[in-house]
């Protein structure tokens, strides 16, 4: 074993290569097409702190243009687990005490894959590892094992399994390691996505295998027929078609699983992409829209899911369906006469499928209409219960729902016309089209037998690909809803500069300057409006400042903190931090940096525990020493009391299907959130307007003393 160790070590990359690391193992899996001339090391602060280093970490990928998804590894770890891991960093830790880092390519049984620093491929025994990464846990009770399998009498054969079984008793979930898996953005390409998933040769595999599962089924059929036309089955051909027959059966299944096993990993893309891509929508689009109108967008990404993927592929495989029908058609009694009436069919279904898409436009539109108002109604329920006579509360919704139902007769007549035509009209002008030559009597039985046979497998196809086109054409209608935030995942988001990432730039807080923040000629108007709301601004922050902005309703208070917080871009002018734009220090370290607590209607609490909603923005999971400050920040706050009437204490589910809690404490909480944080300017946007004087305050006492600078919104 201790050999197998060094050898291991050997292949692992040190700490101060950890970025040739990244680099060289996303080349090599090709999640990074060229190779970029960038190696940083982390810096001395990032290896004393391992939230330091992850981030680091996430940061020297975003350069890469790859993504570093940090991955718990928990007791009991099995050699098959790092299959599921990989490509992906792993820590080790070497005989020194010193940390080094396997860089893994694959898993496969026993063993592991490993890109050395030499840049070769090394395969390591994956047992070797695991035990590596256990002896830590389980080194101070080896011993101890020991002796009580011992005094048990346990055998040499058995004293193994009994071993591993206390362990895992006793150390079962303990957090063994963190790694990090390595992939593509989920707003890079998505076909590239699709084949570095290996989902692509899914795709290629079970149409390959359909079209033959569907020729071996032609064939069997054709045996079949041979048989009654020259009234007897020879036995070898009898044998031969129990033999396709017996075939087709694991071709199906295997067809059927690797195409559900593609649907299900496109699905998984597809939803990450989406949910990326509205995290990276601007504040602009989303807040033009509506809460119902977004979740209609939600419900139209699942049907371009559901109906594109399923749908999609039934079509494309009815094709190759179809292909074949027109095949046995030609070499049948009807010949080419045959494939010209079949191809009409098929400008017909187009033309049926084209009124779906046109009539399911407008069902659409009446059906997100009625989605939005039925949001908004729900949402300002107490609203209206109030304000509103309940003798109109009806009015504009049956209006809505007439026209919804109209355009879904509407559907519906163009589906039933659709499925009447395939399954009854081409029957008959299939059959129509064997009637000259039955008629003439030229033609022989068998001739006619195939080209009954083709009309059969016709029109099995034929409802196929009618099916999937009108599927098809409800997902481009649906594709037309969640295209935005499709296409809003490949929006490029402000980096870290490599400078950063490497340490030579001290983002804390530069040290020979007391100036945490300044904005030059900054300028800022909406969307469509002419006049700036800020122009020419100039500003300058201390460290250990205490600001109070203040202004009337509309003068642009809001908007000039969302600048200084990155939540918006300005139109021109210049906001740097410690002399650093945002664009160097990347989004995500800019809002290290500089957090803000916007106002009420702004923010929100999320179902789950109150911790979850504290520490969220400053680390999550979190340590011992997040969940203490949380606290302690709770108690200054004066959110003692309701810790102390939660019966779960900091870990209670709150949020609208959680506990309840008021309009103040809520304004604290988000107060809370962003001290929490540690920024090196904290914004708080009017959050001690809804506070009564005593909890004013105590709530100023404590931003006082936990915000190092501080900025405080209100109204004068």
């Amino acid at each position: 074993m201790k050999t197998a160790t060094v050898n291991l070590l050997a292949c692992a990359w040190p700490v101060s290569r950890l970025g040739d690391a990244l680099h060289a193992l996303g080349h090599e899996c090709g999640l990074s097409p060229e190779p970029k001339a960038f190696s940083p090391s982390p810096p001395q602060e990032a290896l004393e702190r391992p939230a330091l280093l992850e981030r680091w970490v996430r940061d020297a990928c975003q350069t890469l243009n790859l993504e570093a998804n940090g991955i718990d590894i928990r007791y009991p770890l099995h050699r098959q687990g790092f299959g599921p891991l990989a490509p992906a960093i792993v820590p080790v830790q070497s005989g020194k005490g010193t940390t080094r880092y396997l860089a893994l390519v694959a898993c496969r049984g026993k063993r592991m894959q490993v890109l050395g620093p030499d840049l070769a491929l090394h395969k390591i025994d994956a047992d070797a590892v695991r035990d590596l990464l256990v002896e830590p846990l389980e080194g101070p009770f080896a011993q101890r094992v020991s002796d009580l399998l011992d005094r048990a009498g346990v055998t040499e054969k058995r004293r193994q399994h009994a071993q591993h079984a206390i362990f895992t008793q006793q150390l079962s979930g303990a957090p063994v390691t963190r790694c990090f898996g390595l992939r593509p953005p989920p707003g890079s390409s998505f076909i590239r996505q699709l084949n570095l998933a290996g989902l692509s040769k899914r795709l290629a595999g079970f149409t390959i295998l359909h079209i033959v599962q569907y020729l071996l089924f032609i064939v069997t059929w054709w045996l079949v027929g041979k048989g009654a036309l020259e009234g007897s089955f020879d036995r070898s051909w009898l044998t031969a078609w129990i033999l396709l027959v017996v075939s087709m059966v694991p071709l199906r299944l295997l067809a059927a699983w690797w195409q559900g096993t593609f649907a299900l990993g496109a699905g998984v893309l597809f939803k990450r992409r989406l949910l990326r891509g509205s995290m990276q929508m601007d504040t602009e689009e989303v807040g033009r829209q509506g809460v119902g109108q977004l979740m209609g967008r939600v419900f139209d990404s699942e049907m371009v899911e559901t109906l594109a993927l399923e749908s999609g592929i039934t079509a494309m495989i009815s094709l190759a369906e179809l292909g074949a029908a027109a095949a046995v058609l030609a070499m049948g009694a009807g010949g080419g006469f045959h494939v010209l009436i079949l191809g009409l069919w098929m400008v017909l279904i187009g033309f049926l499928s084209w009124a779906t898409y046109t009539r399911s436009r407008r069902w659409t539109k009446d059906r997100l209409a009625m989605t939005s108002n039925l949001v908004e109604s729900m949402v300002g329920h107490r609203t209206r219960l109030a304000q509103e006579r309940h003798g109109v509360w009806h009015e504009q919704e049956d209006e809505s729902l007439e026209r919804y139902l109209e355009g879904e007769t509407a559907l519906d007549r163009v589906d039933v016309w659709l499925t009447v035509l395939v399954k009854q009209g081409w029957l008959f002008f299939g059959l129509l089209g064997l009637a000259p030559a039955f008629i003439s009597g030229e033609s022989s039985a068998g001739a006619l037998a195939v080209g009954l046979g083709g009309i059969i497998l016709a029109k099995n196809a034929l409802f196929t690909f009618s099916g999937g086109l009108g599927a098809i054409a409800m997902a481009v209608v649906a594709w037309k809803q969640a295209a935005p935030l499709f296409h809003a995942a490949a929006r490029k988001e402000a980096r870290a500069a490599p400078e950063v990432i490497d340490g030579t730039v001290d983002t804390r807080q530069d040290r020979k300057s007391n100036t945490v923040l300044e904005t030059h000629g900054l300028e800022f108007r909406y969307p469509g409006r002419n006049q700036a709301v800020i122009s020419q601004c100039d500003l300058s922050i201390q460290k250990g400042d205490r600001l109070l902005l203040e202004g009337p309703s509309g003068s642009g208070k809001t908007t000039l903190c969302a600048l200084l917080a990155g939540i918006r871009d300005p139109g021109s002018g210049l906001v740097l931090h410690c002399g650093m734009d945002r664009q160097t220090l990347g989004a995500d370290g800019w809002r290290r940096l500089v957090t803000m607590a916007p106002q009420f209607n702004d923010n929100h609490v999320f179902t789950g525990t109150l911790a979850f909603n504290l520490l969220m923005g400053r680390r999550w999971p979190p340590r011992p020493v997040d969940m203490e400050e949380a606290e302690r920040v709770c108690y200054q706050l004066g959110l003692g009391d309701l810790l102390d009437r939660m019966p779960s204490g900091i870990m209670q589910i709150v949020g609208d299907t959680g506990w309840q809690m008021s309009h103040g404490e809520k304004s604290r909480l988000f107060m809370a959130r962003a001290l929490l944080q540690d920024a090196n300017l904290v914004i708080l946007d009017e959050s001690f307007a809804a506070l009564d004087p005593i909890s004013l305050r105590i709530a100023h006492q404590c931003a006082m003393r936990n915000a190092s600078t501080l900025l405080v919104v209100a109204h004068p």
